[in-house]
């Protein structure tokens, strides 16, 4: 593909974001709110409207059928128990239950609503029951309201009850009384549930509607559905409360359907519901609302069809020019303006193109000129060997460059945009590097301290100077740091050596000037020590104080020696080493006290031929120096291990011999003084062992560190280039612990 089709497909992209561009969306909100809001509220309006006249009216509906249910039940129960109060009535005279059954038949085959009548004695005994049993047989049968009947003395309603054929019956009896009102048994006459399920049929709203009735426990009398008969719907909430309130309506599911009921509390105690399911009731409205959405759907996407056009003729020209013109800096963008059919037009949108293309040709050739030049300036910032960062009047950085980031670990996604006083290198009081933006100086130089992200301490100056804009006002700060930690030290490192030079030669002259009268003392001292010795009866106290003497001589004699060869320069030649013989060498001249110590050593060679440019006289006082201490660490024996191995690093391949010791160690306060000249730890030691030692590895251009830690031994580090001549590259580390 050119290079032109990848342009115009990367403008079509951001093109399809144009419709959220502020004309599109007021062009598509005045179109939704003259005809598009319109349309769909009134579609709201006659749905809802639509649903809420059916629900009432399906509503009303059902509470005439529960009413005229109940009305009718009402009537047909009072002309039950009338009939049975006529066939009950024996005031007159004694018992007649011939006439009482002749009576009872006949309210059998007149009323659809009664189809078993049976007479219980005082007893409880039956008396007839028709159409089943027509002559007493004696049978006692616990009637559940039979002395409801006998002490209120008048028409009892039963809730559901087995009869004595073990059926589930409803029932409604009269007491018969004799005169005086005696009491004399019951009249009970069975109702037919089949009757009042098609009473409930024939007053349910539909078809698919239903109805049933339960008793004062909540359980099923009649149903629409001969299924539900007997079933508890006492745990329903219209069930609840129609046995509390007298009439109501609810929605509730009824077999698994949400549906809408009406109730009514019927004369006894019992209750009749009639309802109907949503889904049959709100059929017409479903009907309807499908036509109305069809109807609907139609108009907006009508709707639709009339705002596409819209924004195809009338503002896609307009928002893809915008879209071009807010990039009129990239050519890929001035060009795609240039293939648009209106740009040759006359009109204002043609004129408006050209414009742009003018505009745009010329600000992409100084952007070109500013991306050069600031890309100039910054590869110059980066390069600078400072650290440089730019503030703005509230203090945030807005900028630092690599040897920032060098300087002090902080990455530039985490420093830029922080607060400089925020930032990790000014936590600290002590070490804080304060910018003070009250200051009235155009530009300000301080020397402070910084602490790295990696707690490295650094001595730095700090140049500061402020921007000020064409308006003369302040815009920021700009700060320059520059690292002056390794001139500082080499400062000091210089004064130094010129204090230990002069040090050097004044005590270098009175150790020699002392040499003189020790000579003599020693003489002396020894002459003294050897004439007490020969002396039999001489005083104890005078032979110590000759012994002492003598020690005292010869250890000062031995310090100014010490130092008289610390002090004076060595012109030995230069030759070939080898470490591995030189050490068997030391070895072997310190072989008897390593036995009397009882000191086992150990080599391990991990390089067959360490060999090293070296003066060969000094390389043998330095390991004896350092054996010596190791020996006398280990005053009831142990280990010396003694190893050298190769190391290549970028300034090229290193020697290192490592002696280690398991004796008594050093601590920690001691350590770091140990290479300084007359610091000791052993009672007769000069001091200058160690200092020796070091400046002899140092004038190889090695290093030598030491490493220790009390009751578990110390180990000491010589590291040799393997091609040096001489020159003295002074370093030494001296750190803590035996883990390295």
């Amino acid at each position: 593909m050119s290079h032109s089709g990848w342009d115009r497909m990367s403008l079509q992209k951001p093109l399809l974001k144009s419709v959220v561009s502020s004309i599109t969306i007021k062009y598509i909100l005045i179109y939704c709110i003259i005809l598009v809001i319109p349309v769909i509220l009134l579609y709201q309006v006659i749905m809802s409207n639509s649903h809420q006249i059916l629900e009432t009216n399906i509503i009303t509906n059902n509470a005439f059928g529960a009413d005229a249910v109940a009305k009718r039940f009402n009537t047909e129960l009072s002309d039950v128990v009338l009939q049975l109060q006529l066939v009950s009535n024996h005031a007159q005279g004694e018992l007649d239950l011939n006439s009482m059954y002749t009576n009872s038949r006949e309210i059998i085959a007149r009323s659809s609503f009664v189809h078993a009548i049976y007479y219980l004695d005082e007893k409880s005994r039956i008396g007839f029951e028709l159409p089943f049993m027509e002559s007493p047989n004696e049978q006692i049968f616990p009637y559940p309201m039979f002395e409801e009947a006998r002490w209120t003395q008048n028409y009892t309603v039963s809730d559901i009850h087995k009869n004595v054929r073990s059926e589930s019956v409803i029932t409604v009896a009269v007491p018969v009384l004799l005169e005086s009102n005696r009491f004399a048994g019951v009249l009970v006459a069975e109702l037919s549930r089949e009757y009042l399920s098609e009473v409930l049929k024939i007053h349910s709203m539909s078809s698919g509607g239903f109805g049933y009735i339960v008793d004062r426990h909540g359980k099923v009398i009649a149903s629409t559905d001969s299924n539900e008969w007997d079933r508890d719907y006492a745990g329903f909430h219209h069930v609840r409360n129609l046995l509390i309130e007298s009439y109501g309506t609810a929605r509730e599911a009824y077999q698994g359907e949400a549906s809408i009921l009406s109730y009514k509390l019927l004369k006894d105690g019992w209750g009749v519901v009639i309802g109907v399911p949503e889904r049959i009731a709100f059929e017409p409205v479903l009907r309807q609302s499908m036509l109305l959405t069809l109807s609907f759907i139609g108009i907006l996407l009508f709707s639709l069809c009339l705002i596409g056009l819209g924004m195809r003729y009338l503002l896609s020209p307009v928002v893809r020019l915008t879209h071009l013109a807010q990039n009129y800096t990239v050519e890929a963008s001035l060009r795609e303006i240039s293939r648009l059919k209106r740009y040759h037009s006359s009109d204002e949108l043609g004129l408006l193109m050209r414009t742009f293309i003018r505009v745009g040709v010329s600000n992409l050739e100084k952007q070109r000129m500013l991306i050069e030049k600031e890309q100039y300036l910054r590869n110059i910032i980066e390069g600078i060997p400072f650290a440089i960062v730019t503030l703005d009047n509230n203090g945030v950085v807005t900028y630092f460059n690599r040897q920032f980031e060098n300087l002090t670990g902080i990455p530039a996604q985490q420093g830029i945009g922080i607060n400089w006083a925020d930032l990790t290198i000014n936590q600290t009081q002590d070490e804080r590097i304060v910018i003070d933006f009250n200051s009235t100086d155009s530009s300000h130089e301080t020397e402070s301290t910084l602490v790295d992200v990696q707690g490295n301490k650094h001595i730095i100056k700090v140049i500061m100077t402020r921007f000020i804009n064409e308006q003369g006002d302040i815009a920021g700060i700009l700060v320059v740091i520059n690292d002056v930690s390794q001139q500082k030290l080499l400062e000091a490192y210089a004064k130094q050596r010129e204090k230990l030079a002069s040090i050097g030669q004044i005590t270098a002259g009175i150790a020699h000037e002392i040499k003189n009268p020790l000579a003599i003392l020693s003489g002396a001292s020894e002459l003294l020590k050897e004439e007490v010795q020969e002396k039999q009866f001489v005083d104890q106290m005078i032979r110590e104080l000759t012994d002492d003497i003598f020690q005292v001589v010869g250890r000062m004699n031995g310090i100014a020696n010490d130092f008289l060869q610390f002090a004076k320069s060595s012109n030995d030649e230069w030759e070939t080493v080898s470490l591995d013989e030189l050490l068997d060498k030391v070895l072997h001249l310190l072989r008897i006290k390593l036995k009397e110590c009882n000191i086992r050593v150990c080599k391990e060679e991990q390089i067959e031929y360490p060999i090293i440019m070296g003066k060969k006289d000094k390389l043998m006082q330095v390991f004896l120096n350092i054996v010596l201490n190791s020996i006398d660490a280990m005053p009831n024996g142990g280990t010396l291990t003694i190893q050298w191995q190769r190391e290549l690093q970028e300034n090229g391949e290193w020697i290192v011999v490592v002696i280690r010791d398991t004796g008594e160690g050093i601590s920690a306060n001691q350590l770091e003084w140990l290479f300084n000249p007359f610091f000791t730890t052993k009672e007769n030691g000069s001091g200058l062992g160690l200092t020796i030692a070091r400046d002899i590895v140092i004038e190889h251009e090695g290093c030598m560190s030491i490493e220790s830690r009390e009751a578990e031994g110390t180990i000491v580090w010589c590291k040799f280039p393997k091609d040096s001549h001489g020159g003295g590259n002074e370093h030494v580390n001296t750190t803590y612990g035996l883990d390295y």
